[in-house]
């Protein structure tokens, strides 16, 4: 599989949903390392996820045809500003629109992301009108505590749809804002991963162990924030495999 990740705005969750999203889901396909090709020179989040066993990591300045045809699952972070115009034009003169099976527009609640994924949308069509594309509504609060219709307004209207209309014109899922997403590239690895059922087990034995042994309480407490972080991961982890992952699939098997 590859998948394209567009918009030309910064800070719209480009980087998240490559890396926290997309790569484990790839590589729960399989248990394969897919490829995050990072676009964006200017980006240095995707640096920090060093440790990962997840997904190997590329930081290119430009794309090319070798890139496009890696046969490996792929996933392509195409940048802002400047960096998201070039990926998107090397995309079209190297005529390899064709070998990306899925496009994917993560957008904010702001209307200069939206009014931007609405332009990257119609370059898209206007180059394959069949083309597979999914928005993101990235960093979105809890819909049940803020309206999907409120916080992203600006979206439906740029588009020309409503929340009710929305899900039948456009394919779309949402990224909960989650603190472990952060959190968990402290350790240079993604929340996925430090979601991890025998991680959690290792550390309430250390974590016994240094109590037991009447350890300092720095590294008590360094432990039981670490326990914390693995527990709020192993929710982020079963929020990915229960609802998006799903999600994933179904967009997938719809074309």
């Amino acid at each position: 599989m590859k998948f394209f990740i567009l918009n030309t705005k910064g800070g719209c969750g480009k980087t998240t949903t490559a890396v926290q999203i997309l790569a484990p889901y790839c590589f729960s396909k399989n248990n394969l390392k897919p490829i995050v090709y990072d676009l964006d020179t200017m980006n240095g989040e995707s640096t920090s996820y060093l440790k990962t066993e997840i997904f190997e990591h590329k930081k290119v300045e430009r794309l090319t045809i070798d890139h496009i045809l890696t046969e490996s699952d792929v996933i392509f972070d195409s940048g802002a500003g400047k960096n998201g115009e070039e990926s998107l034009n090397q995309l079209i003169e190297t005529g390899m629109f064709d070998q990306i099976d899925n496009f994917v527009i993560p957008l904010t609640s702001g209307s200069e992301s939206a009014v931007d994924a609405l332009n990257v949308y119609n370059s898209i069509i206007k180059n394959k009108s069949d083309a597979r594309i999914l928005f993101v509504f990235s960093d979105c609060i809890d819909p049940n505590d803020f309206p999907l219709s409120i916080q992203f307004s600006a979206f439906y209207d740029s588009f020309n749809t409503t929340s009710e209309t929305a899900s039948e014109k456009y394919k779309l899922f949402i990224i909960e804002r989650k603190g472990c997403i952060v959190w968990s590239q402290m350790y240079g690895k993604i929340a996925y991963e430090i979601g991890n059922e025998n991680t959690r087990n290792d550390k309430l034995k250390l974590l016994e162990q240094l109590i037991s042994n009447n350890r300092d309480k720095n590294s008590i407490n360094e432990t039981s924030e670490q326990l914390i972080l693995i527990n709020r991961c192993i929710k982020f982890r079963h929020y990915l495999e229960k609802n998006i992952f799903v999600l994933l699939d179904k967009f997938i098997g719809d074309y």
